[in-house]
């Protein structure tokens, strides 16, 4: 389904985020991580792909998902909530 919106209109962020979780849902991260990056692509503010790209790569040890965290940390949504929630506990002493 997803395949066919991005044919039909491939500059749409939000189907690109939502074929990203679908993805990450199914436990492949490396086709969701590329989602999330088209999504991120079309729209460098989109908070819930930069939301879950960053976790993927923190997941893989790519501290560059602080970045995307950080951006959309200041956002006062659920969102926002998130990434403030996985900064503080990276951000806690062992």
């Amino acid at each position: 389904m997803f395949r066919g919106l991005l044919a039909l209109n491939p500059d749409d962020a939000s189907v690109h985020t939502a074929y990203g979780m679908v993805l990450q849902e199914q436990g492949d991260d490396a086709l969701a991580a590329r989602a999330y990056d088209s999504a991120i692509e079309e729209d460098p503010k989109m908070p819930i792909a930069l939301l879950n790209r960053g976790i993927l790569r923190l997941k893989r040890g790519d501290v560059s998902g602080l970045e995307d965290l950080k951006a959309i940390a200041p956002l006062k949504s659920s969102v926002g909530e998130r990434a403030r929630e996985v900064v503080a506990a990276l951000s806690l002493p062992e």
